[in-house]
């Protein structure tokens, strides 16, 4: 119906259509960092670290979709 009413934009099916918004929003967007993550613990006694690598921490998940 919506392709139909002269829109400026198509709709189509695709990976998401069967999810509800909350499902996308668990699945697809933003950090969800672990409960007991606190960045206080990344400062140490010699202070700001010269580089961090975010996957050894947790703070990066791998890659959910190119497509």
């Amino acid at each position: 119906m919506h392709n139909l009413s002269g829109a400026s934009f198509t709709m189509a099916e695709n990976q998401f259509m069967d999810l509800t918004s909350t499902e996308f929003q668990l699945l697809y967007t933003g950090l969800r960092p672990k409960s007991e993550y606190n960045p206080r613990h990344l400062l140490g006694p010699g202070g700001m670290p010269e580089s961090v690598d975010w996957r050894q921490k947790g703070a990066v998940g791998p890659i959910k979709d190119q497509g």
